[in-house]
């Protein structure tokens, strides 16, 4: 199992193995990991697509979690993005497009930001998943999008 926290970190189920948790109320916990506490608030889930949002000690945080078959169904996505000559990426949340950092025809490397989504508050940076070209951006600044509209396809290079 991975957690994916803001789109930007990731971490192993190993990571967290020393990890111990008390229960403070029904949505807080209190977390000790290697000699440091922290007051962790759950503040929204979605079961159905394994994610949740939480304050860890006042910081906001949007955790998704992956397991093995999430794994998989990622690696069909990307070979038949790749097939089809671009790489489709789509809002992982519903929310407001806050600012588009990119145009079309411009190269990125990967991890660069594309576009910042704010979804419940949060601000979540979309960034791209691979070096390449911005071949089309299926969104502007100020627009609300569902959860899985289309925010820009990538052509890998």
């Amino acid at each position: 199992m991975k957690a994916h926290v803001n789109q930007h970190f990731k971490f192993d189920q190993i990571d967290f193995e020393e990890a111990s948790f008390e229960k403070v109320s029904e949505y807080e916990f209190i977390c000790y990991y290697k000699g440091e506490k922290y007051r962790i608030e759950l503040t929204g889930f979605d079961i159905r697509e394994k994610s949740f949002d939480v304050f860890v000690n006042g910081y906001s945080f949007a955790v998704k979690l992956e397991d093995q078959l999430d794994e998989i169904v990622s690696r069909i996505r990307q070979i038949a993005n790749k097939e089809s000559g671009g790489n489709e990426i789509t809002a992982p949340i519903p929310g407001l497009i806050k600012e588009v950092f990119v145009s079309e025809g411009e190269y990125l490397e990967k991890d660069k930001p594309v576009l910042l989504l704010e979804a419940m508050k949060m601000e979540n940076v979309i960034s791209a998943p691979e070096n390449g070209t911005i071949r089309e951006i299926g969104v502007e600044k100020g627009e609300n999008v569902k959860k899985g509209s289309l925010l820009f396809v990538m052509e890998a290079t």
